[in-house]
């Protein structure tokens, strides 16, 4: 393999989530892609390594500071803390959620050596009062590290005058209850809603 290719395929796999298959398919494709279209995404790429930064008040990886969500003064008064800036734009890009969001930017994790101290948590506090927010949404994984996180979250604000509750986790659509594991029977049987 040429020098310039391999090189590239090496960068595109040290990507997160791309791993050696797409990594392999991002490469082949850029070879066969017309040469305006490698220039166009150049072009944007510098761009975004240009103009890229993270939100000083919610902690989102965007492009401005603050991001559009907090500087949006028509947000509804609903918090919603997500673990990284991916669940920030999935949640945003369904457009039902009209809050604002917290981006934690990580969850405790032995394995990584990641305390609650490590997250973004230095302002939720302060922004609870100065945004007026009156409830909290822990939307945080059912993982063990989700799982620690939220108690800590949950103690944590337990001092604020607001509601704090967390993201409903059921059986996803299409599957058959024998066939879900017992910790996705017991929260969807918790964080059930009217019918």
């Amino acid at each position: 393999m040429e020098k310039l290719l391999k090189d590239l395929f090496l960068k595109v796999k040290n990507l997160r989530f791309f791993g050696k298959k797409n990594a392999e398919r991002f490469v082949f494709s850029l070879l066969e892609a017309e040469n305006e279209e490698i220039k166009s995404l150049s072009l944007l790429l510098e761009r975004l390594s240009a103009e890229k930064s993270i939100c000083s008040n919610c902690g989102v990886q965007g492009l401005n500071d603050p991001c559009s969500v907090c500087a949006n003064d028509n947000r509804e008064d609903t918090l919603l803390i997500v673990e990284n800036s991916r669940e920030f734009y999935k949640l945003e890009m369904l457009g039902f959620f009209k809050g604002r969001y917290h981006v934690l930017n990580g969850v405790i994790s032995p394995f990584k050596a990641q305390t609650f101290e490590d997250l973004n948590i230095s302002n939720i506090k302060d922004r609870i009062d100065k945004e007026g927010i009156t409830e909290v949404i822990i939307g945080l994984s059912p993982l063990p590290e989700g799982e620690i996180t939220t108690k800590y979250l949950t103690k944590y604000l337990s001092s604020t005058n607001c509601k704090i509750t967390r993201m409903a986790v059921g059986i996803p659509s299409g599957q058959v209850v024998e066939n879900a594991d017992d910790i996705t029977l017991k929260t969807a049987l918790l964080g059930r809603i009217d019918a």
